[in-house]
């Protein structure tokens, strides 16, 4: 059974196992979720497949005669050509010795016998996610790599000639500048222009460089280029930093800074990082919230147990005549105990992998259906709630999931504002996306936060575990929208942006 070539973009698994049964059973599963699957009943025959072509993942038993599971993993980890491939075992061997030996050989995961589909499914998406993005990441160094290698040569070329450097300047594609000694822009390119958004005559003699860079970021570029021109040779010839663009967008930079010869010019070149960053802060988060879930099985089961027996004493003990003069103090620990099961609540809601439970819904419906307890909140503090519902297509949502969303993004934005401020809410329709809006009236976000929004456990809030918007991002995911943040002295505005015919990611 070879893969299907017309199916290219389908995801490839090899599954070898000895047992007929399991190995039609775990066949008829993956191609019944859109993966290609080639079978194989043995060690020797998946060695075969390999030599004709490379799966993206491989599921592998571990008993099996003449070439055990363990033995096949180390002969793909041994060339160069599959090593890189993930293999997940998966064995009735539930010994933790068996466990060893499968990451020993070069495994990265390992399921027991008799096993769940649901699991197996999640753990398959798991390491493919990571070796599509741990490939990227290496296509990008690789990227990074070659413009810096460009880049040095293009510098050996500078000083041949002022005027060669001139037809280089104008025709690299990259965004350059040549600056002087008082950081004053004296010319720019083109791709300098379209990355800042301004002509060349608005910037050239006018501009200075600081003026692109946020202002936590100032001293730190004033000084590298102030020793730059001193001590060439004491700072590196790059350095990372936060460039700001005419409409006030923020974008992550890699700039290589070159002295041109007997003069005081210097020549920048920058590298637009932004997705590159992006990437990083999502293993990170993927990291984190894979810590939770080990964190939130232990919680739920040791933890809310006594809590639950210490709850009902404490409501048994307040009913008591003898405790009257006590109830407010019996009050206190009983909400307490509330307030930590709340905490829980909310590292299982965070940390759950979970099947979507993908219906058609419109989101004005299920915007008007949280209307009244969304305003409810509001009068509690003294607030106000406005809607601003545009026509809409129709999505697949899993609808607990989306009202989850609204009312985490909501209560954010209510506990951001003084009494007497409005939070408006809207939806609309922006190219090929359904957006859902949040906009409150408070003080607006740091630049120092705005990076860690999202992330796990940051919260600014004294009472705050910093899992709401950690969940709202996992929703998001899930339903494969992105969260865009736009912030100001004036208030923050959330932006949830969903694809109108994009696909949906049912385990994450």
């Amino acid at each position: 059974m070879y893969y299907d070539l017309g199916k290219k973009d389908l995801p490839r698994i090899l599954v070898v196992d000895d047992v007929l049964a399991n190995l039609n059973l775990l066949t008829d599963i993956l191609t019944n979720h859109g993966y290609q699957v080639r079978p194989a009943n043995s060690g020797k025959l998946a060695m075969r497949f390999m030599a004709v072509e490379l799966p993206d993942l491989i599921l592998l038993d571990v008993k099996m005669p003449e070439m055990n599971g363990y033995e096949v993993c180390r002969h793909l980890k041994a060339d160069e050509r599959s090593r890189n491939i993930p293999v997940i075992f998966i064995s009735a061997l539930d010994n933790v010795t068996d466990k060893v030996h499968g990451f020993n050989a070069g495994g990265v995961d390992y399921i027991t016998k008799p096993f769940q589909a649901e699991e197996v499914l999640a753990r398959i998406k798991t390491h493919l996610s990571l070796r599509r993005l741990q490939r990227q990441l290496e296509e990008r160094n690789i990227q990074l790599r070659q413009e810096i290698a460009w880049r040095k040569q293009m510098e050996k070329a500078l000083q041949e000639s002022e005027e060669k450097y001139r037809t280089v300047f104008e025709t690299t594609g990259s965004a350059t500048a040549i600056i002087e000694e008082d950081t004053t822009i004296s010319l720019v390119n083109e791709g300098f222009c379209k990355i800042s958004g301004y002509s060349k005559e608005e910037i050239n003699d006018k501009k200075k460089f600081r003026e692109f860079f946020v202002d936590d970021d100032l001293i730190r570029v004033e000084k590298y280029h102030r020793l730059r021109r001193v001590a060439p040779n004491q700072v590196p010839n790059s350095y990372e930093s936060r460039f700001i663009d005419r409409q006030g967008n923020i974008r992550n930079i890699l700039i290589n800074v070159a002295l041109i010869p007997g003069t005081k010019k210097s020549v920048a070149s920058i590298t637009d990082i932004t997705d590159f960053k992006q990437m990083e802060k999502e293993i990170v988060r993927l990291d984190r919230l894979k810590l939770i879930g080990e964190m939130a099985a232990g919680i739920a089961h040791e933890i809310r147990n006594p809590m639950t027996t210490v709850r009902g004493f404490l409501q048994y003990y307040k009913s008591k005549k003898e405790f009257e003069q006590n109830r407010e103090h019996f009050d206190l620990m009983i909400e307490e105990l509330d307030r930590a099961n709340s905490i829980i609540t909310e590292y299982l809601s965070v940390a759950k992998s979970k099947s979507a439970d993908l219906k058609l819904h419109n989101f004005n419906q299920i915007v008007e259906t949280l209307l009244p307890l969304i305003q409810a909140d509001a009068i509690n503090s003294n607030k106000y709630i406005q809607l601003e519902l545009s026509e809409i297509a129709d999505l697949l949502l899993d609808e607990k999931d989306i009202r989850q969303l609204i009312i985490n993004l909501v209560r954010n934005g209510l506990e951001a504002m003084s009494p007497g401020g409005h939070l408006t809410i809207r939806t609309f329709t922006d190219d090929d996306e359904v957006v859902l809006s949040v906009q409150d009236q408070g003080l607006g976000i740091s630049n120092a936060n705005i990076e860690k929004i999202g992330t796990p456990f940051f919260t600014t809030k004294d009472n705050g575990t910093g899992l709401g918007l950690a969940l709202c991002y996992s929703i998001a995911a899930r339903h494969n929208a992105i969260i865009n943040i736009q912030t100001g002295p004036n208030g923050t505005t959330f932006l949830v942006r969903f694809k109108i015919n994009g696909s949906v990611n049912l385990f994450v």
